[in-house]
């Protein structure tokens, strides 16, 4: 696999770190920045989150993953002309959002219980990008056969997939499917349930 290597980069759409010491009960996972959120009304919240009723708290949403692969080809001089993959990387960029109901934040119980949920978002956000995809996109037919074991590729397939948005998208839908997958099992189950009753309980307070 010397031939491809791996870059993923990630990013926050906020650059103002929370003062962790001064919320007591806030957890942030291990390797996860404490980056503050966007407080939205919550009208905007139901915006941002439109399959979810009624509008959660908190949301932690990628609002730009990009894939590009920067690499050396070789034509073939035979005809049919056929490309071989020489060496390169394939860049994994995300970037991240967390968003709060504005009313929620000045209550300090109910931001460090919001934002710890929210920091497991961030957290699964992370390991998919740096992870996941590094150790998981090898074994992919496409990825394993042209890139790694560098088999030659049709003039076609050289032009519409690997320089095209094709093959881009084909990447960007295994890291879709993958995050949602894992927000799908944060925001449910019985650890879920009992997180939105403790926020329910301390809503008379805002």
């Amino acid at each position: 696999m010397g031939n491809l290597k791996f870059s993923p980069s990630v990013s926050y759409e906020s650059s103002v770190l929370v003062p962790v010491s001064a919320y007591s009960g806030l957890r942030v996972p291990q390797g996860v920045p404490a980056y503050g959120p966007i407080s939205v009304p919550f009208s905007r919240m139901t915006q941002l989150a439109p399959n979810k009723f009624p509008a959660p708290a908190g949301l932690t949403v990628p609002t730009k993953m990009s894939v590009t692969l920067k690499g050396n080809w070789t034509q073939t001089g035979k005809s049919p002309v056929q490309w071989q993959f020489q060496s390169g990387e394939l860049e994994l960029a995300v970037t991240i959002a967390v968003y709060i109901i504005d009313k929620y934040a000045p209550l300090d119980d109910l931001f460090a219980m919001i934002m710890s949920h929210e920091y497991l978002h961030v957290k699964d956000e992370i390991e998919v990008a740096t992870q996941f995809l590094p150790q998981e996109l090898p074994k992919d037919e496409w990825v394993k056969k042209y890139l790694i074991d560098q088999a030659l590729v049709d003039n076609a397939t050289y032009c519409n997939w690997f320089t095209g948005d094709l093959f881009k998208k084909y990447i960007l839908d295994t890291w879709v499917e993958e995050r949602n997958r894992l927000g799908r099992g944060r925001d449910s189950g019985a650890a879920y349930e009992r997180y939105k009753q403790e926020v329910a309980k301390l809503l008379p307070k805002i």
